[in-house]
């Protein structure tokens, strides 16, 4: 502890290490978020050096003049048109944010947003195609932070092998449009590493989102029925439709039990098992969604695959450097 006196007076003073002790919690997670967040300014930084290289690179190869035509030739050509039912069904979700659009007029907004996402998914898909024909490798090792020990209550909703080395506990809700986002890169992760990686689901509704306990409630209880992932994917793919009769419609769907799924959500101790939640999110220092601790090692925001990926490269080798404890 510094001992380094910063007051004094008459009868006594004040040091440096006891003022910090007032705000220890506060400056730890302070020290954290600031590691954290500059890890991911460099990270990001070196994601896009790396990027650029590749580009250049193939672009060369197959004597181009642009990256733009790189582009043209591996994502515009490869993109198809959204089909009616594909417009009909964003339409649907659409129209609960602007509630007296009509189909036909609102045809050309939706094409253009479903051409968007994927025109990014095409582009992102080709990028990974290029990282892995490089024989890419990104040694560049997370920050060595605290690891937080989050607990993992029995209930907790789990997808992977519990004996999995790799732990990723994520606190999300399910109107964050960024869990949303990342919902399927973690499906990816957990396939991806048979029996090494597992996910935790932690409910996080934050202050807003009013129908975040309702829907949470609602992949409890579909869980009740083995079908939590199931409902969790529908929940996050309907941001937009998350009142009652919604989730009623999405338990029929899955097949659940109607009965005992209604009989759940009349349980009235959700509201404090939701709340433990908050808790433990709070404790750990949790303050947006989604959160994650990947063996304890705090990463913020919705990120790429190869980011998650990277991290649990580097868990699973630092173990194996470890002696196993008789």
């Amino acid at each position: 502890m510094d001992s380094t006196p910063v007051a004094r007076w008459k009868d006594g003073s004040l040091t440096r290490g006891k003022l910090e002790a007032r705000l220890a919690d506060e400056l730890r997670m302070m020290d954290i978020q600031y590691r954290l967040e500059r890890y991911e300014r460099l990270h990001d930084a070196l994601d896009g050096a790396v990027e650029e290289a590749l580009l250049d690179a193939e672009v060369k190869r197959r004597g181009l003049d642009s990256r733009g035509a790189l582009f043209a030739a591996e994502v515009d050509a490869k993109l198809t048109e959204p089909t009616e039912d594909e417009l009909k069904a964003e339409f649907a979700r659409f129209v609960e944010q602007v509630p007296d659009a009509e189909f036909d007029a609102a045809k050309p907004i939706l094409r253009r947003e479903l051409m968007g996402m994927r025109k990014d998914a095409r582009r992102e898909a080709f990028l990974s195609e290029l990282r892995r024909a490089s024989d890419l490798v990104i040694d560049f090792p997370f920050p060595d932070l605290p690891r937080v020990k989050v607990p993992i209550n029995a209930d907790d909703p789990t997808l992977g092998s519990p004996d999995a080395p790799v732990t990723i506990v994520e606190f999300g809700g399910f109107q964050c449009y960024y869990c949303r986002r990342v919902n399927d890169v973690l499906h990816r992760v957990v396939d991806a590493y048979p029996g090494k990686v597992r996910l935790v689901y932690k409910d996080f509704p934050i202050a807003g989102h009013d129908a975040g306990r309702q829907a949470a409630m609602a992949a409890r209880c579909a869980g009740a029925q083995s079908k939590y992932w199931e409902m969790s994917d529908e929940l996050l793919a309907n941001q937009g439709r998350l009142e009652r009769d919604h989730l009623e419609g999405y338990a029929r769907e899955l097949g659940l039990d109607l009965d005992a799924w209604r009989t759940c959500m009349e349980d009235p101790g959700w509201d404090a098992k939701i709340d433990a939640g908050l808790k433990d999110g709070r404790d750990a220092g949790v303050t947006s969604t989604p959160t994650f601790f990947v063996n304890g090692l705090m990463l913020t925001g919705a990120h790429s695959y190869d980011r998650f990926a990277a991290l649990v490269e580097q868990e699973l080798a630092a173990q194996a450097k470890t002696p196993s404890q008789p």
